[in-house]
């Protein structure tokens, strides 16, 4: 039976990618998991197996050959050998072809796998790798850098973005919006008010509120007429006029009318679309393959996509058929051969269940003769110091036990926003209570007026 007070949480780490896993085959794959009255979390392999216990702050998916993970303020990651990496960054904010983008010491750069250095970290701020470039920031100007950390491209511009299709849009300050080449070379001068990244030589631009496209030259080919407007892959574009959204290929000629309420992008050659309150999916060619009769849908992932009916989820394949039927009440994308249902449980393709908190709590409790979670963390006392790790990774709270009851510490806050690692503790999403203000508490602290409730259990780590 699933105990009722577990929770499972999945976390993305990219900032350069959607909530979308990338559909790249990797060797191997890991799977998070947490034990919420714990606060730690663990991974699990496809069988189900636990392959690192639940012992992190934090643990977020397998993606381009690694798992991230935190423990206190800093992070580390697993890589696709199972080794765990020291826990030794401030961040880690992407990891592509091969090299992980992280902070050390206040400084960016790029290691490998093994968590050794390729680029040094010695940029104020830095980005994923786009077509050979990585986007870099030094004293507040930002310039692009090769494979090798060479820069290619001086750090002068106040704004720019990563390269696409050939072309970065970088700019100065009071310049109007240019694009540069991989030479640093501007190749295009416009007046528009934004122009967005270009694919296949188009790219969409905004003007006066209203969307098109132009070349590569500047050239407008396609007339500023629309609402939104997304990129171009393989020779058409999502698009929408009127409140309703269509596809349109380079002419500008509609290959599907605009007659839908919404449209996502596609995935696996599918789109999920939305008339009448209802979903379904279209290919590129603008054949409805899945018609409009489900609440809500996922996207198709290794030929399955999450559908909702009857306030239930279940999985269809491609030519709409119901693989897996809807029995959960709530479920995530198949990403490597298994899905989260039901908030923390794994199900595999054939809909059988892999893995559940509840059943590996059991396990341990058989195994210790005792429950998991009988005891705190820490047993305080009156006029303990402690830290919580509340509002973020460098945020929180240290104070001192003014009252101790059999379930919560009465912490009287001596100092917030707690940076410098001051914070170890973790209060995952544990309520903590302002007893005597809910405004201008920096202006409290000190006065002795600023006491907060904390359940014991979230208290983990102590200032010495």
């Amino acid at each position: 039976m699933i105990k009722s007070f577990f929770s499972f949480f999945i976390c993305l780490i990219l900032l350069n990618q959607s909530s979308a896993y990338t559909a790249d085959k990797e060797e191997n794959n890991i799977f998070p998991f947490e034990i919420q009255l714990l606060h730690k979390y663990g991974y699990i392999n496809k069988s189900g197996d636990v392959i690192v216990p639940p012992k992190f702050d934090m643990a977020y998916p397998f993606t381009d050959n690694i798992a991230v993970f935190r423990i206190g303020n800093y992070y580390g990651f697993i890589n696709k050998n199972n080794k765990i990496s020291e826990a030794k960054f401030n961040n880690i904010r992407s990891s592509k072809d091969g090299l992980i983008l992280a902070e050390i010491g206040n400084k960016w750069g790029f290691f490998n796998d093994k968590g050794e250095t390729v680029i040094k970290a010695i940029f104020d701020d830095a980005y994923t790798f786009s077509e050979g470039l990585a986007k870099i920031s030094i004293n507040k100007k930002y310039g692009y850098i090769d494979l090798k950390g060479k820069i290619v491209i001086n750090p002068i511009y106040d704004y720019a973005e990563s390269f696409s299709d050939d072309l970065a849009q970088a700019s100065k300050q009071n310049v109007d919006s240019t694009f540069i080449n991989k030479s640093g070379k501007t190749v295009i001068k416009t007046k528009k008010d934004y122009i967005y990244d270009f694919s296949e030589g188009l790219a969409p631009t905004l003007i006066d509120d209203k969307y098109g496209y132009i070349t590569k030259s500047g050239k407008k080919i396609i007339s500023s007429k629309f609402e939104q407007a997304r990129g171009f892959k393989e020779g058409i574009a999502q698009v929408k006029i009127n409140n309703k959204w269509g596809i349109i290929d380079k002419t500008g000629k509609y290959i599907v009318n605009p007659k839908f309420s919404n449209m996502k992008p596609f995935y696996e050659n599918l789109c999920a679309v939305e008339l009448n309150n209802k979903w379904g999916f279209l290919d590129r060619s603008g054949k409805m393959v899945v018609k409009t009769k489900y609440n809500e849908v996922g996207n198709f992932y290794e030929d399955l996509a999450l559908i909702k009916t009857d306030n239930k989820y279940g999985y269809i394949n491609s030519k709409g058929s119901i693989v897996i039927k809807p029995l959960f009440d709530s479920g995530k994308d198949f990403h490597n051969g298994l899905a989260l249902v039901n908030g923390y449980s794994y199900i595999n393709k054939m809909g059988n269940y892999i893995w559940t908190p509840a059943v590996y709590a059991e396990d341990i409790e058989k195994k210790n003769n005792k429950s998991i979670v009988e005891n705190p963390i820490y047993n305080l006392s009156k006029d303990d110091k402690v830290c919580v790790n509340q509002w973020g990774i460098n945020t929180g709270f240290c104070g001192v036990i003014e009252s101790v009851s059999d379930s919560s510490y009465l912490i009287n806050v001596k100092e917030i926003n707690c940076e410098n690692g001051k914070c170890l503790g973790a209060c995952s999403n544990k309520l903590v209570i302002d007893i005597k203000s809910k405004n201008r508490s920096d202006l409290l602290i000190g006065k002795n007026l600023f006491l907060i409730e904390v359940p014991k259990d979230c208290i983990t780590d102590i200032q010495k």
